[in-house]
This record gives structure tokens, sequence and C-alpha cells, in this order.
């Protein structure tokens, strides 16, 4: 093994190559790179993921030491201070000539993968930002001649930082450098995404599907109505069909879009074949809401088997493909959603994509929730979606007269108790404000400082208020309650935007807390509100709905 600074470690020769951010005081002073704490951290996630350290190439983009001021990700040079690489716009004029000099040597390395590790390796061989985003996908180097293929994961020294789980993603991405480690040839997924398709197409696509044992789709939303749906069946070939052309008009004539939602219709209604999606309760919920298609059948919902599984882990979609696929990060393609428009093919690919993934993501984890014994759980989840659409649907009756009746008196009652505040009060002092809160009782008063226990930080919240009342009586403490009680009533509850036609509706989220436990919030159009937590006071506003014939056949409110 070759040891020639403390940056540089191992045979260039060797088929997998580390590269770290810079050494550490503690390198420097042994010369090897990666023997400190962080480097104790890499060598388990190693072994772990079954390599060996001594048969790695290992070395860093920076030859000197350096640090990370608190708060801040840049990187500054230890001997002068100077910034090398900024974490938004990436390496400055002081730390390019170690990237010049990190390409040399790594031009004379014969790995078939490189594993950066960190944001700044990851710059340093791709010139792309955001490790997080980028860990685990099989990248082609475009600083690196030939086109060399790079696999990036965070640095071990984040664990150390009270960032523990992400031991397991270096672990997840280690493995897969393993698989890679043989061939220096880039195989990425092979997939024949269809986007703009002619009706024809579309039609065909959709029969195609009818007898399918299983069908992944996925919606996008455009202003609060789905701007176009994909599909698919295998992995490798998906359909986006989209509502809205290139010009945000409509893509259809009104005969061909009845045609296309009438096959949509039929094909997730078909009560045998099993729906696949990554939180498919909103997109069932879209069809129903919007087209009045109800998705009938089994379900899978690879958000919820992903948290079943790793709890502790983000469950989105980028991560659960980041482990089950070697489908590289593509989720940036769909931050075109807000103004698609800019680019409609790129935004159609990211559509079709998406119900691609989350097919080859639940055919390659479907296993693992069954051995985990997590299987039962997952259908006992997707189970209650039937009842959670009805609910998200259908909504709430409420009397709007004595709903504005209570806005009113509310405002009248904060305005007292405002008013009040100014004649009782020493001086004018504004009792939404932390700070002047404190400045109020803790320095012009004279009252003992209560202390957060979950922040450690002084504090006016409603424990400390309760406290100072019980100690002191002052009458302002008792105001200050009651105008936040008013002020979050209001802007929590009475002030609670309706749908169009006057309901009151809510979202659940099936796995939306980290024990597990449903959760609600406001829909997606910015209407309604948690309706779990519900004040008691709004409880008088819901009212009972009327009768009304046929009412079992009114599936989808007036949008």
């Amino acid at each position: 093994m070759s040891r020639t600074s403390p940056y540089e470690e191992g045979l260039p020769g060797s088929s997998i190559a580390l590269v770290g951010e810079a050494p550490s005081r503690q390198e420097m002073r042994q010369g090897r790179p990666f023997v400190g704490p962080a480097g104790m951290v890499l060598d388990e996630c190693l072994h772990t993921a079954g390599l060996i350290r001594r048969q790695c190439y290992i070395t860093n983009v920076i030859t000197e030491e350096c640090f990370r001021k608190k708060a801040s990700q840049n990187l500054y040079r230890r001997s002068d201070g100077a910034v090398i690489w900024n974490a938004k716009s990436g390496f400055t004029e002081e730390g390019m000539p170690y990237v010049h000099a990190l390409k040399e040597r790594l031009d004379r390395c014969k790995a078939n993968v490189f594993v950066a590790l960190g944001g700044p390796a990851l710059d340093a061989l791709t010139s792309l930002s955001g490790i997080l985003k980028w860990r685990g996908s099989i990248l082609e180097s475009d600083v690196l001649d030939g086109g060399r293929k790079v696999i990036p994961t965070i640095h071990p020294a984040a664990v150390l930082q009270g960032q523990h789980i992400w031991k397991y993603l270096i672990i997840f991405d280690l493995r897969r450098v393993r698989q890679e480690a043989g061939s220096a040839a880039l195989r990425l997924p092979e997939r024949d995404l269809i986007t703009d398709p002619s009706h024809a197409e579309c039609m065909d696509f959709l029969a195609s599907l009818e007898n399918k044992p299983r069908v992944a789709f996925d919606t996008e939303i455009y202003n609060g109505h789905i701007s176009c749906i994909s599909f698919c069946s295998d992995p490798k070939v998906a359909i986006s069909i989209p509502f809205l052309d290139r010009y945000r008009q409509p893509n259809w004539s009104v005969h061909q879009e009845d045609e296309l939602w009438c096959a949509i219709a039929r094909l997730l209604s078909n009560p045998t074949s099993l729906k696949i999606n990554q939180n498919i309760l909103f997109d069932m919920f879209m069809l129903l809401y919007r087209m009045g298609i109800h998705t009938k059948g089994p379900v899978a919902d690879t958000m919820v088997a992903f948290n079943l599984m790793y709890v502790d882990f983000k469950k989105g979609l980028d991560i659960i493909t980041s482990i089950y696929t070697r489908e590289p990060y593509y989720k940036d393609e769909g931050k075109t959603w807000r103004n698609p428009f800019r680019d409609m093919t790129s935004f159609w690919r990211y559509n079709a994509k998406d119900a691609a993934c989350a097919l080859e993501s639940w055919l390659a984890m479907e296993p693992e929730l069954r051995s985990g014994g997590y299987r039962q759980t997952h259908d006992r989840t997707v189970g209650m979606y039937d009842a959670l659409l009805f609910m998200m649907v259908r909504g709430l009756r409420v009397d709007k007269l004595l709903l504005q009746a209570a806005r009113d008196k509310l405002k009248i009652d904060l305005q007292g108790k405002t008013d009040e505040l100014k004649v009782r009060a020493d001086y004018a002092f504004n009792p939404l404000s932390p700070k002047q809160c404190q400045q109020y009782f803790y320095i012009h008063k004279g009252a003992r400082p209560y202390i957060s226990p979950k922040t450690g930080q002084v504090t006016t919240d409603d424990l400390a208020l309760a406290r100072l009342w019980r100690r002191h009586h002052w009458p302002e403490i008792k105001l200050v309650q009651d105008i936040r009680t008013l002020k979050k009533l209001g802007s929590a509850y009475y002030d609670v935007e309706l749908d169009g036609d006057d309901r009151l509706r809510g979202s659940y989220n099936p796995r939306g807390t980290w024990t597990g436990r449903l959760s609600s919030s406001e829909t997606v159009f910015g209407t309604g509100l948690n309706l779990q937590n519900l004040d008691p006071s709004f409880k008088a506003f819901i009212i009972p709905d009327e009768e009304r014939e046929n009412e079992d056949h009114e599936i989808r409110p007036d949008a």
C-alpha cells in the first residue's frame, strides 16, 4: 500500500477510488486520509457494505487542512481563512487549483467507479451541487477525462454531527459502489418514456393495460386541475397523457378528452388489478374530486411501504428511487410543475418517470415488505383509503352565517382586549412579539425569566405566561394570553377558507407522523384545515347535511 501524503492512500490501480474533502488535523499528523473519527465511520460503512478499505484508492480534493464556520457549509483554508468552496456557488478562485491537481491524480487512476464523499467532492467530480439529492446516483463525470463513472454519497463526518441515520444511506450507496466496481461502463436503466403522444397512441396504450395484473400511475397538477397523467405496467415503458398543450390550451377536442377519461376510468375501476403509486391517496383524491373517477381494487403505496420499513428516513420518492432503482436523481426535472410550460417535454418525462420508478421501487421493496412482516400493516393502512376519500371529497357543511357572526364577534373581542391592554400596561407593546413581551415582563417589570426546556432560551410562551400569572397576577399577563388565544382562534379556525361549494374539507396523510398516526391539514388547493384538531368552539358551525335524493350518486362537488 502506498502512503504518500495525508490526502492520498492506496494504489491508483484499484477498482474503487474514494474522494473526500480535505485532511483533518489528525490526518495531517498521521500522514493518512480518513484515520480520525470520520475514518472510523467510513471503515464501518465499508465493512458493512462488503468492501475492503485496503483495496480502495483514497484521496482528498483539498490537500491541506480546512474548516467550516458555525452555521455555514463553506470550506475555509486553515492557513489564511480563505473560502475555498462555497456551498452555493462551488469552488472559488482559491479553490480551483486543488480541483485541477485532483484531476491530474485521478486521470492516472484506473478505478471503475469514483465515490464522491460529500458536497465538495461531488462538485469537483461532476460540477453538480446538492449531495443529499444526488447521493446514490450513478453519474458520468464531466470533469475527468473519458467520462468516468461517479457515485456520490454523504461524507462520513456528517454522521458525527447529529445525523446518525445518514450512516445507513452511506451503506446503501457503498453497496451500489460494490455492484458497479466490476466494470467502468456506465449502464443506466433504459426506459421508453412516451411524451406528447397522439390520441390514438394514448387510447391504444390504455387498452393494452386493461388486463394487466398491476398498473402504476401518477398525476401532475396545474392550477388545481390534472394537467397530465402517466401510466405503466412495465418500468421500462411509460406514457404521459397531457391534457394541456405547450401553450396552456386544451390538448384534445372535447370528444377526444371524453374518450380518454372514459378509458382511464375503465382502467382504474378494474377491481382485480393492483394500482401502484407514491402517496397514491393524493392521486385517487384528485381523480375522484375533479373527474369523478373512483380508483377501485387493491392498492400499493410505496410511500407507506417505505415508511413502515424505515420510519426514520424521509419518505419521498427521490430517496426511495435512490435505494431501490438505478435511476439517477431526476426530481429537479419536476421543479417545472409551478410553471411547466417553460419546458413541457421535461415535465411530461418527469411525469412518466414517476410512474415507472414507483412501479420499479414497489417490485423491489415488496419482497422486503413481506419478509419483514410489514405487508399486513401496509394493507391495513391503504384499506382506509376509501373512507378517507369519502371524507376528503364529501367534506362538511358549514353554517356560513353563524361563522361570519362569530368572526365579527371575535374582532370586537380582540379590539376590546387590545384597548384594555393599552390602558393597563405601563407602556404600549406588541403582545404577539416575544421580544417585546420579554422586554416588558422580564426587564421592565423585573420578573424572573423563564427558560424553555426545549430550546434553552428565554421565553414568554403560553407555559411561561401561565407561570408568571400564578406568581404575579399582573393583569397585562392575562390580557396577553387572551389576545394570543383570540388571534390564534381567528387565524387557525375562524378565517378558514371554504371550497367553492361552501363546504369544509381537509387532506389526510396516512403516514403523517413519526409514530405512523394519521394526520390532516388544509387541502392541496389551500382551503380547509386540520380536521382532527378542531377547536371545540368551531364545531358549533358544522351542521348536518340536508337529505337529498340520489345522494349516493353525487360523488364529487362542483369545483
